[in-house]
């Protein structure tokens, strides 16, 4: 956590990203990793439909993932 606010202070000193508590926008951002770390675990998204075998799995949850901060990411950059 302390990395993830760490790049979203380096992120807001060059007016990259949106001012705000970086506290609370990195908790804005593992929550949503949380939450697809729990739909995950509960058989709610199944990463595995769409792999051809065991191995592709943990790629297409990755891609899941960066997705998830690519959002993240757009909210918090400032508009120029």
């Amino acid at each position: 956590m302390k990395s993830l606010v760490r790049i979203i202070q380096n992120g807001q000193k060059k007016q990259v990203f949106i001012q705000g508590d970086p506290l609370k926008l990195s908790l804005s951002s593992m929550s949503m990793v949380q939450g697809i770390a729990m739909m995950v675990s509960t058989g709610k998204i199944k990463p595995l439909a769409n792999a051809k075998n065991w191995s592709e799995s943990p790629i297409i949850l990755k891609g899941m993932v960066l997705q998830l901060f690519d959002v993240f990411l757009r909210g918090l950059k400032l508009d120029k």
